[in-house]
């Protein structure tokens, strides 16, 4: 039964990253297209900017969900996989936030990253791949508190990416500190 169920993944894992890898080189692709078309006035020319950087990016952003949610689907299954939306909503917010400079879009998606890091690591503590130690406890425990200050340090100041670096701290130390109490609770794996 394993052993069936690692060739499928196998085989997912491959197809998936064959449609991710397609998709990324698409979207500049798509990007140079749609400029020409505008430029050629196939399309109002004014929009050209706005139509190639949407005929780019919307390509490359379904690859980053099928990156995250397949991700997903190979360390937990099917029940966890639609977290991975999480990911790509917070990078999408992240990123609107920084281009038009709007601090609540980026502390949303800083906060909907960090949530998404503890996604994964729960799964990941959950699949009983990592020994819980004694300095696995100590080293996210760590991890939360040094994350929730480096934060707030980001946060006061405005820098983006020491926000940005704090709440993923903090969100994977919660996520791996959460799948080790579950399993510690002598719940079932999630693998």
């Amino acid at each position: 039964m394993k052993s069936r169920n690692t060739e499928r993944l196998a085989h997912f894992e491959k197809s998936a990253t064959r449609v991710a890898v397609g998709l990324v080189i698409a979207g500049p692709v798509l990007g140079i297209v749609a400029a020409a078309l505008g430029a050629a006035e196939v399309y109002p020319y004014e929009y050209a900017m706005t139509v190639s950087i949407a005929a780019m990016v919307a390509p490359i952003g379904l690859a980053l969900l099928l990156g995250a949610c397949g991700g997903l689907y190979i360390m937990g299954g099917w029940k966890v996989a639609p977290f991975g939306v999480i990911f790509v909503a917070g990078f999408g917010a992240l990123v609107y936030g920084i281009a038009v400079g709007d601090t609540r879009w980026r502390d949303i998606g800083v906060g909907l990253l960090a949530l998404s890091g503890a996604v994964f690591y729960t799964i990941g503590a959950m699949s009983r791949r990592i020994p819980p130690t004694f300095r696995y406890l100590w080293g996210h425990t760590g991890a939360l508190v040094g994350g929730a200050v480096v934060a707030v340090i980001g946060h006061l100041s405005g820098a983006w990416p020491v926000l940005l670096f704090g709440g993923m701290a903090v969100g994977c130390a919660a996520g791996g500190l959460l799948g080790r109490w579950w399993v510690g609770r002598g719940s079932e794996p999630a693998v």
